[in-house]
Parts: C-alpha cells; sequence; structure tokens
C-alpha cells in the first residue's frame, strides 16, 4: 500500500487502541465488556500494518541514517511491538509474573502504555502527511485494508471460541482478563496500594469520618456508628495489575448516609479521600450505591485492605476502591 495510506490506517488503529485501552482501566461493569473484545480486534489488526510499516521504516533509515528527527519514530516502534508481545502474552495466559520484579505481562503492558504519549506526538508531527482520500479508494488498498479488519474480527471470534479454555488456564479469568486470587475467604487475597501508599494502622477507637461539602447536615462519624452492617454486596475487586478476587462486602451503602445529610441543590459528585490523600470522584448516582465497608468475608477488614473503612465501587477497578477513608465530599 502507500504509505500515507498505510500510516494513516496505523495511526487510526494505536488511537482506537489507546482509546479502548485507557478506558479498559476503568471498566469493571458486564455493561463495558464489549470493550475488551473490541481492544484484541485493534490489536491483531495492528499486526499486518506494522509489516507494512517495516520497509518505509528501513527506507526512512537509508536516507537519514540516525538523524535526531528518527529517534522519536524509533522509540515508537520499540513501544508498539512491546506492547503487542507483552499483550499477547497476557492474552494467552502467560507470564503472570516477571521474576526480575515481581511484574505481570499487563503491568509491563500498562508501563508501556504510559510511555507511548511524547513519542507518538512527536513522530506525527514531525512526518505526518495530509491523506488523500484517493489513497483509500485504489483496488488494492481498499482490498488489504478489507483484510485487516477480517483478521481482526476473525481474530476475536477464534478467542471467543478458545476463552473457556484460556480462562481456567493456569487460574479463572474473568471478562477482563484477570486471574482469580486468593483462594480463601475474608482478607486472603492479595494486598496492594495506588502510589505505594503504605500509612500506618489507624485505631478505630480515634478513627473518624466526615461527610462534608454541599449538604445540608455535614456528618461525623465514628467506627461505632457503623456497626453492625447494614447492608452487603457480592462484587469483586479488580485490580489492573492483573488480578480478582470475588467477596461478600458488608457495611453501609452511602446513599443511607447522604439521606441524613441531605444533599444540596446541584450537588453532582462524591469524592472520597483517603487517610493518605489518594482520592476518587464518583457521579452521585453511583456514589449512593456504593458500599462503606467495614467487613470482607464475613471478618473485619485487615488493615492492608483498607480498615477501619473502604470504599467498594462494584463497577469501578480496585485502584479506584479507596482505602483508609476517611473523607466524603459531595461537589
Amino acid at each position: 500500500m502507500a504509505r500515507v495510506t498505510v500510516n494513516t490506517a496505523l495511526l487510526a488503529v494505536i488511537v482506537l487502541l489507546t482509546l479502548s485501552g485507557g478506558l479498559e482501566l476503568f471498566a469493571n461493569g458486564p455493561s463495558l465488556a464489549w470493550l475488551y473484545p473490541l481492544h484484541r480486534g485493534a490489536a491483531l489488526a495492528l499486526l499486518p500494518l506494522l509489516l507494512w510499516k517495516l520497509p518505509i521504516v528501513a527506507a526512512s533509515l537509508r536516507r537519514r541514517r540516525l538523524a535526531l528527527s528518527v529517534w522519536p519514530g524509533l522509540l515508537l516502534l520499540v513501544l508498539v511491538l512491546g506492547l503487542a508481545l507483552t499483550g499477547a502474552a497476557w492474552t494467552a495466559g502467560l507470564w503472570r509474573r516477571w521474576a526480575l520484579a515481581g511484574n505481570s505481562a499487563l503491568a509491563l503492558h500498562l508501563y508501556l502504555f504510559y510511555a507511548l504519549g511524547p513519542p507518538l506526538a512527536l513522530h506525527a508531527g514531525l512526518r505526518w502527511r495530509r491523506p488523500r482520500l484517493r489513497s483509500f479508494r485504489r483496488r488494492r488498498a481498499v482490498l488489504r485494508l478489507a483484510a485487516v479488519a477480517g483478521l481482526g474480527v476473525a481474530g476475536v471470534a477464534a478467542f471467543a471460541l478458545a476463552a473457556p479454555w484460556l480462562r481456567r488456564v493456569p487460574a479463572p479469568r474473568r471478562f477482563t482478563g484477570s486471574f482469580a486470587a486468593g483462594g480463601g475467604a475474608g482478607n486472603a487475597f492479595p494486598v496492594t496500594a495506588f502510589l505505594a501508599d503504605d500509612p500506618a494502622p489507624l485505631a478505630a477507637a480515634t478513627w473518624r469520618l466526615r461527610l462534608t461539602g454541599r449538604v445540608a447536615r455535614p456528618q461525623t462519624l465514628q467506627y461505632r456508628d457503623l456497626l453492625p452492617a447494614a447492608d452487603a454486596v457480592a462484587a469483586a475487586v479488580d485490580c489492573t495489575g492483573g488480578w480478582y478476587a470475588e467477596r461478600v462486602w458488608a457495611g453501609w451503602r452511602l446513599g443511607r448516609l447522604l439521606d441524613r445529610a441531605r444533599p444540596l441543590a446541584g450537588a453532582a459528585a462524591v469524592l472520597f479521600r483517603s487517610a493518605t490523600g489518594y482520592v476518587t470522584v464518583l457521579p452521585l448516582a453511583e456514589a449512593r450505591e456504593a458500599l462503606l465497608a467495614t467487613h470482607v468475608g464475613g471478618e473485619p477488614l485487615a488493615h492492608g485492605h483498607g480498615s477501619p473503612l473502604r470504599l467498594v465501587a462494584p463497577a469501578r477497578r480496585g485502584f479506584q476502591w479507596v482505602k483508609w477513608l476517611e473523607q466524603i465530599e459531595v461537589l
């Protein structure tokens, strides 16, 4: 295919992969499960485009050698190939742990994803040529692009057939691709914390939860005010590092506390703040259904899992389930 056709199609697929992959970081509910086959299909469509891209890269290197303007493109190529390899390894159920630093293939995939933006922007800025419609109207180009799309669709269909086997080997998997972890009950699942948060244990006797912001009646609650648990929900904490644990969480649905606090007109979202300063924000309607958990699997929360209080937001990935919760602010 013409160089401009290959480059335009490749950029479109990389943008699609970036958007779908970025949204997957937040997608824990079945309503967004379609993102995962879309991402896999786009990744498969990337492969023939890369094969057509490599001769273009070789020709550019012959002309420019290792000029400064070439380096963003070379770095981008390395990142895209690394993303393809780590994504394939994770999808196939391989490389769950990397001995060098305890990272899974999915974690490495995410690190490469975070680094993608600058070289992509630089390379596109240096090399962009405005595509012409006639480049895509040529019969050969149309057929090849159709084959690329067909490969993506066929690959997604093949994965759907293989999924039951892949989800059993080497451990059960969710639609997100995460592996089951923590075969026991209660607190027996991995302890992770976003940005390596590691506060000292919080004493339940002196801990307080403040509910503030756009409410008519701000609240300050002690741990004993949340006992016994009034609500329970079965939900999977699904970590973007590639594991999940199904548990029954017990505590208080936030809607109960908001009814006491009476949000004011214009309230639209709720901010949850940890004792470490870490925050997440949920729309008001979703936040009302979220659970403020004091117990998991019939046991009081362990410190590593957010004692004395942790947010449980079933439609969100684990990094948004704020631990060591101390403040709730209606915005």
